[in-house]
């Protein structure tokens, strides 16, 4: 018999020199650091005509080094990941960003049918501390960056009644009047963090990240603003918080998986086209409404008007104008 060479060769995906299981952020570094040194030689760059710190695609990763895609598949790596590490740019960048962009107004639909549905006061893609008519100072979104989330909510009794988690946060923290937000690919730490410093957290606001390739819940990034209003929660952890249930519940699930084989299955890839597609008819026809009513409650809940990052320049402009006069 001939001893099958391969075995153990990826066990530097799983466990280190200590045989301790590897977290997803370390399985991350260790596909990078491989990528990068076993497969992405000159050679290979120049034979696949690759620019400067550009990726190959996963179709063509496949080609020659199927072994590695089956290794970081198996493990639940997400490819994106693994190149974002590396100091990269994917070849079929495109594609990463339709597959988020389709995944996002799924979960967006799906948020908002179970909480309007509920009678909540829930918003779509909300600017969560600032006015968004146009003024003499609309430049402010692009001279001060400012973002919307993808999704938000007023705390009120029907919020609370949505599950039993949301009870328990309401109990502990009296001080959150809203919450928002905000879906994404991936389960780095470097997306996170980028996540945490666009404003959607602050006083009186509690951000919630939910990525999609993460299998468990995790603490927040450290030293970003507010750190204790933040939650990253991984899909399930996010639909048992939110209270979805029965159609819904296996809708969410369903936009999750489909987006985990996207990057590998056009099938997946077009199956997730139509249902966004779909979800984005839903959300113009009934549920695009509700950013006036959030922005007077913005401004009439004191802890909530306006907290821009600290290290924002000119708040007072800004203050001056969430509190203009009519």
């Amino acid at each position: 018999l001939n001893p099958n060479c391969e075995f153990g060769k990826w066990d530097f995906l799983d466990y280190n020199e200590n045989r301790i299981q590897l977290s997803y952020n370390e399985q991350v570094e260790g596909a990078s650091n491989y990528l990068k040194s076993k497969i992405l030689t000159p050679d290979y760059m120049t034979q696949n005509k690759l620019g400067i710190k550009e990726a190959p695609s996963v179709s063509m990763l496949r080609n020659k080094h199927g072994d590695f895609c089956a290794a970081i598949i198996k493990r639940k790596i997400y490819y994106n990941d693994i190149v974002e590490k590396a100091g990269y740019q994917p070849h079929d960048i495109q594609d990463s960003l339709e597959i988020g962009r389709n995944i996002h107004i799924i979960k967006e639909r799906i948020f908002l049918e179970h909480t309007r549905y509920n009678n909540c006061k829930s918003f779509y893609e909300p600017f969560p501390s600032i006015n968004t008519r146009k003024t003499q100072l609309e430049n402010l979104y692009v001279n001060y960056k400012l973002n919307h989330c993808d999704n938000g909510i007023i705390l009120d009794d029907n919020f609370r009644n949505l599950s039993k988690e949301i009870k328990n946060l309401c109990n502990e923290r009296k001080d959150i009047k809203m919450v928002n937000f905000d879906y994404y690919l991936g389960n780095s730490e470097q997306k996170s963090r980028e996540k945490c410093l666009k404003g959607y957290q602050g006083k009186g606001k509690m951000l919630i990240l939910v990525p999609t390739h993460a299998n468990n819940p995790q603490p927040p990034p450290k030293n970003i603003p507010y750190r204790k209003n933040v939650k990253i929660l991984d899909p399930l952890s996010f639909a048992d918080f939110i209270g979805y249930n029965g159609k819904l519940r296996q809708e969410f699930i369903n936009c999750v998986e489909l987006a985990k084989k996207a990057t590998w299955h056009d099938d997946s890839r077009e199956e997730l086209k139509k249902l966004a597609n779909h979800s984005k008819g839903i959300i113009k026809k009934y549920y695009n409404f509700g950013q006036k009513e959030l922005e007077e409650y913005i401004k009439s809940t004191p802890n909530l008007s306006m907290n821009l990052l600290k290290y924002m320049p000119n708040n007072s402009v800004i203050d001056k104008w969430i509190y203009k006069k009519k």
